[in-house]
């Protein structure tokens, strides 16, 4: 650890203040600074100081020093800081010195000789009752002979300090208030001094819950500190993580990021990554990722912070058992309770023994313990708990403080699950939303969310007048609360941060369902939301990219090609161990990785997309794009609500709003019953059958049937799917009573939601250009062995086929070779590889063509448990095979990468297929096996190949829902080519290729696979 991080830290342990003028007169000591044969510090040291605490080698700069003398590499006897005339400063025995933990008495004095500050410590554990006995006594003493120096106000701004950390707030505001007048008065409102107090006084009303109070007194400390010190000094950063602190409890965490970003690099480069100091903020970057819902990334840093904390303090200091608090809180918000339950208990022991049993530290313990036993059904626990807290609460920090306040919410919720005392629990939500109403403001998320709670709980008592006025109130706070963060947030977190509102959304849609025949005014929120949010991060990337590429700004274009690139590089290396990452990247993966989250926040930032272009459409603006006999249908899958429990079950719902040219008031909507039936036995039916090539008499009831009454006269669906109808081709189903098939019934026309229809038509490339691919060379017949067979490559390909196993595919070259001569008859240019020129590198490196056709292998593998940890990530499951791929997976080739950036493995996963250059591609066609497939997350559509041709800028995509029988495939494709070529729209072309392979094969095995998107 450096000298300067030693004085920075010993600042902040005892609130010194390193603020003085050099006095140049005095000679100061030097000493050997010795270091013994095993490299320890050893006998007697000197380090030298500036005016601003800084360590220096100048002795004519010098203010201050430090005595101190090692033995075996320990601070040994007492350790003393001296001013520059010799006066002490500071004393005390030194417990540990990384960071600076003390023994017993810890003295701070002026430069008159007065005690400004006394602590006392056992084992680096303050003892807040001794010290304050003590400073006291010196107060006293000092209030009758220096009651206007600025000595007296040191000591009145530490007393309050103390008062402060123990609990005792009655005349914690009076002391530094008056102190802050004296300072003032003494040093004038630019002085280091008074900036501390300022800081000091702050942070009184922050852990107060005045927030409006604090923010003054933090810029002010902020600006005086900048202007004294420099934006590299402790105090400096001090105040930059204490504003960064105080806008994300405020909510305003678009300005808490940042400020903790700098805070950490500059702590990082001062005092060291293994800091005490690293670790606060370390672990206050974390806490704004939760309350974000941004858990993924809050983890590893809390636990970092908690590594952090553990090597420096011990395992039984304050500082470590909230570092374990905080990761509890995680935890429960991540469910996984046994892991939290443990962790809290181990805090809540640290708190008693350290702090004693009624330190408002054990209250935050035993509340956030007694919610976390609400989550677990443990009801008489958890009643007993919160009720401790909240008596410990009301004396220490008294009944308006936003601690009080989580306690009586807690309660509330713990009333309404239990079904009792219904009285008081209402009574105790509408205190706990005064209190946070008074303290952060009624737009604050966490008052937002008390008032939700309060809806559900209307509801569950019958009012559902007040339940809604409290719900639209949340939907317009979630509205705002997108708008505005989205707006700096990059790809991934934005992921994060909407995954965690959608629940309120999908709440709100299933209570609508319930009262809508009495007030069906609810569907027309509910069809809102849908035409707002469904699929609003696919929506948002594509938006932001097409703003960015069509801006002409060269910057911002290099920023976006500098984000492909990493995404690139992350992608092709997503199967290597750490270690291997390292060795044959050049850089650690976790820094690569928070290096294309900084740019891609960056650019979305840059592009400025959500500060000027969001807007929210109506379903009224949908309806006036339809013509007569047209329709849109929006499947909407949902699941129950338990408005006792406040949380959902495991019941699953498909519902579908309909609106035509002529609606009028509302959209209408129709009930499929039990979605857990749709989800299981009927799509297993509905496969089955496909692949057996066998009749189909029930699908049509169970996925359609109930639209059709409310279709009448209808000629024309545009049809939005969700949940398991992302996995049927709706043409397919076949009509019994009619012997007719859907696609013969009604023009269906898929959409991935309504405000497709409400998108301007983009101008096609000019060019006529194709890039077609055919029969790559995958290197030999794959034969795994038994450990193989087992492994993770061979569970992601089990799927693969066009044919049987990985083996050659000469149909798709015939099919490939005959676009080609279609193409060039139309006088298109065209790229065709095949064979072993079928690369994936070649793919990579294509540029824009119009129509992009690739005939190969495709392969989709479902949920991956226990096998490596970047499956999780369903782009890596899905993906498409060239030369080389089996090679690849026989190892010839390590699938993970050889340490070449421009080798590749022959797997194009989808997670690489996003970075493609596709952008405003008219056609891209996949001619392989369930390349159409993916993992359905509700309302965003399928993560998969599909997903990721979008994003990469495909216009319309024909894709496959099953493996395809490879012959029938040639036919249909060269069919579409031929029916397009000629002058016929995509989907017309489409149409009547499908009808053409029907009339010679009318199982829809053959005719149905592949499905059009986009158009």
């Amino acid at each position: 650890m450096t000298n300067k991080a030693k004085l920075n830290l010993l600042a902040t342990s005892i609130g010194i203040m390193a603020f003085f003028m050099p006095s140049y007169g005095q000679e100061i000591p030097s000493r050997p600074n010795a270091m013994d044969s095993e490299g320890l510090k050893t006998g007697d040291w000197v380090y030298y100081y500036d005016d601003k605490g800084n360590t220096t080698e100048k002795r004519d700069s010098v203010a201050t020093y430090r005595l101190i003398t090692y033995k075996n590499g320990q601070p040994d006897g007492k350790v003393r800081n001296y001013f520059r005339n010799g006066g002490v400063q500071f004393e005390g025995i030194l417990h540990k010195e990384t960071p600076e933990l003390y023994e017993g008495e810890a003295i701070l004095y002026s430069r008159e000789g007065h005690i400004v500050k006394y602590e006392f410590y056992k084992a680096g554990v303050l003892n807040a009752e001794k010290s304050i006995t003590r400073m006291e006594a010196i107060i006293a003493e000092q209030k009758q002979n220096i009651p206007t120096q600025t000595s007296y106000a040191t000591s009145l701004n530490n007393l309050a300090i103390l008062y402060h950390g123990a609990g005792r707030n009655a005349d914690v505001e009076r002391l530094h208030l008056q102190a802050i007048a004296i300072y003032k008065t003494n040093l004038g409102d630019s002085d280091l001094d008074y900036a501390l107090c300022l800081n000091s006084l702050g942070s009184f009303y922050y852990g107060m819950g005045r927030h409006s109070e604090t923010e003054p007194l933090f810029l002010e400390a902020l600006k005086i500190r900048k202007e004294k010190l420099g934006e590299t000094n402790a105090w400096y950063l001090v105040s930059l993580n204490n504003l960064a602190s105080l806008y994300k409890v405020m909510g305003r965490y678009a300005e808490a990021e940042p400020l903790y970003k700098q805070t950490l690099q500059i702590k990082k480069s001062n005092v060291g990554e293994k800091s005490q100091s690293y670790a606060v903020t370390i672990n206050n970057l974390a806490q704004l990722y939760e309350f974000m819902g941004r858990f993924e990334e809050a983890e590893p840093l809390y636990k970092q912070s908690l590594k952090i904390r553990k090597e420096n303090l011990g395992e039984d200091n304050p500082s470590y058992a909230l570092s374990l608090s905080n990761l509890a809180q995680l935890y429960s918000s991540m469910e996984r309770y046994e892991e939290a339950e443990s962790l809290h208990k181990q805090a809540l022991k640290i708190f008693a023994e350290k702090q004693g049993e009624t330190h408002p530290n054990c209250a935050m313990s035993l509340n956030h313990l007694g919610k976390l036993y609400i989550s677990m059904g443990r009801y008489v626990e958890a009643e007993r708990l919160l009720h401790q807290a909240l008596k410990i609460y009301q004396e220490k920090l008294g009944a308006d403080h936003p601690n009080y306040a989580s306690t009586l919410f807690g309660i509330a919720k713990l009333y309404q699950r239990m079904d009792t005392l219904a009285e008081v629990a209402l009574s105790y939500y509408e205190k706990s939303i005064a209190i946070n109403e008074k303290v952060y403001g009624s737009s604050h998320p966490k008052t937002s969310t008390m008032k939700s709670s309060k809806a559900k709980f209307h509801y569950k008592q019958g009012d559902l007048t007040a339940s809604l006025s409290l719900l639209e109130a949340r939907l317009d706070f979630l509205e705002n609360h997108i708008q505005k963060y989205f707006n700096y947030l990059g790809e991934s977190e934005r992921e994060s941060f909407y995954i965690n509102l959608k629940d309120d959304f999908e709440q709100y849609t299933e209570l609508a369902f319930r009262e809508y025949k009495t007030h069906p005014e609810l569907l027309t929120t509910v069809y809102n939301l849908q035409l707002r949010y469904k699929a609003l991060l696919l929506n948002t990337t594509n938006q932001i990219k097409q703003r960015i590429i069509s801006s002409g700004d060269r910057q911002l274009i290099a920023l976006y090609d500098e984000v492909q690139a990493l995404k690139q590089l992350l992608g092709n290396a997503a199967a290597l161990s750490d270690t291997e990452f390292l060795v044959q990247r050049g850089a650690k993966r976790d820094s690569l990785q928070q290096l294309l989250a900084d740019k891609d926040q960056q650019l979305t930032q840059l592009s400025g997309f959500y500060a000027n272009e969001i807007k929210l459409p109506k379903w009224q603006d949908v309806r006036d794009k339809l013509v007569k006999q047209e329709a849109v249908v929006e499947i909407i899958r949902y699941r129950d609500y338990d408005y006792r429990r406040q949380e959902f079950t495991q019941m699953v719902r498909y519902a579908a709003l309909i609106i035509n040219a002529k609606t009028k008031e509302h959209p209408e909507v129709v009930f499929f019953g039990d979605g857990e039936f749709l989800e299981s036995k009927a799509i297993t039916f509905y496969r089955n059958c496909i692949h057996a090539q066998i009749p189909d008499r029930e699908s049509y009831k169970n996925f359609w049937k109930p639209l059709k009454d409310k279709l009448k006269k209808i000629e024309k669906i545009y049809f939005s799917p969700d949940g398991v109808f992302h996995s049927i081709n709706m043409k397919t189903l076949f009509n019994a009573e009619k012997d007719l098939y859907l696609r013969d019934e009604i023009d269906l026309e898929l959409i991935t939601g309504s405000k497709d229809l409400l998108k301007a038509k983009e101008a096609s490339l000019s060019q006529k250009l194709g890039f077609l691919i055919g029969n790559p060379a995958f290197g030999g017949k794959v034969d795994f062995t038994s450990e193989e067979r087992n492994s993770i490559i061979n569970n992601l390909l089990v799927n693969i086929e066009r044919g049987e196993g990985i083996s050659p595919l000469p149909g798709t070259e015939k099919e490939v070779q005959q676009i080609q001569s279609l193409l060039k008859n139309n006088k298109w240019r065209e790229t065709t590889l095949l064979n072993g020129d079928a690369k994936e590198e070649a793919l990579k490196k294509m540029l824009k063509p119009n129509v992009l056709h690739i005939a190969t292998h495709g392969f989709f593998q479902g949920d991956v448990e226990g096998k490596i940890s970047y499956t999780t990530n369903p782009m890596y499951r899905s993906g498409i095979l060239l030369s080389g791929a089996a090679e690849s997976l026989q190892k010839k080739i390590d699938i993970r990468g050889n340490g070449q950036l421009g080798k590749e493995d022959g797997i194009l996963t989808a997670f690489e297929a996003l970075n493609l250059n596709i952008n405003n591609t008219d056609l891209v066609v996949l001619s392989a096996c369930e390349t159409g497939l993916g993992e359905i997350q509700n309302g965003e559509g399928v993560f998969g190949l599909q997903r990721a041709f979008k994003i990469a800028g495909a216009r319309t995509i024909l894709m496959s829902l099953w493996k395809v029988n490879d012959q029938t495939t040639q036919e249909l494709m060269i069919s579409f080519y031929e029916n397009w070529l000629s002058g016929l729209s995509k989907r017309e072309a489409f149409d009547k290729a499908q009808t053409q392979l029907k009339e010679k094969h009318p199982h829809p095995y053959f005719w149905g696979a592949f499905v059009l998107i986009g158009e």
